[in-house]
């Protein structure tokens, strides 16, 4: 079955009356998958220690790991949809598990175009972009299940200047969790005026 969904150790506890995230990433890298646990490699440990643990996320939302495909890939070689639909039954299991365990609500956070692919096809009933999906967040797609996307720390690592986007991003879904904002938020954009 490979790489299960797990909580994440630094979250808050898991309880019923905590709102709760879900991460969906791509799938296992050879340390995900030697270790038998998600996020545990470079794009991992660059979103637990840059956002999540210094965001302050932990400490009031229990969090929860797992991927769109559940094995490394062989050879590492890149994803195909035959791996995400082949896992698709054991990701939606494992979301309906988180769901039916907390009596509140909670978001899915897809990093990445291959997460956010399978979830809104899935659960929405269409196939997204990652630019169309960020332009989601936090819309409701099931009873106390809201959405919201943002890229792969992998493309952070290649393209430092999403750091700030994928921050915004993360600070939405602990905002709209403790009814902070409305639901669905979309960003204010300002007309951009010429000097005089």
């Amino acid at each position: 079955m490979g790489v299960p969904t797990i909580h994440y150790k630094e979250s808050a506890f898991p309880s019923p009356e905590k709102p709760f995230i879900i991460v969906v990433g791509m799938n296992p890298g050879l340390n995900e998958d030697k270790q038998n646990e998600p996020f545990v490699g470079p794009t991992g440990k660059m979103l637990k220690n840059v956002y999540l643990n210094s965001m302050g996320i932990l400490d009031s939302h229990v969090v929860w790991f797992t991927n769109a495909a559940r094995c490394c890939t062989p050879g590492n070689t890149n994803l195909r949809n035959s791996h995400v639909k082949a896992c698709w039954p054991h990701l939606d299991a494992d979301i309906q598990k988180v769901r039916e365990f907390h009596t509140v609500g909670g978001a899915v956070l897809c990093l990445g175009t291959h997460a956010v692919q399978t979830i809104s096809k899935n659960m929405i009933g269409k196939t997204l972009t990652l630019s169309k999906a960020i332009n989601m967040q936090g819309e409701a797609i099931a009873d106390n299940l809201h959405f919201f996307a943002t890229y792969h720390p992998a493309g952070v690592m290649r393209s430092p200047k999403l750091k700030f986007a994928v921050a915004e991003h993360l600070e939405l879904i602990g905002q709209q969790l403790q009814g902070k904002v409305p639901s669905p938020s979309l960003p204010n954009f300002v007309p951009i005026r010429s000097p005089k």
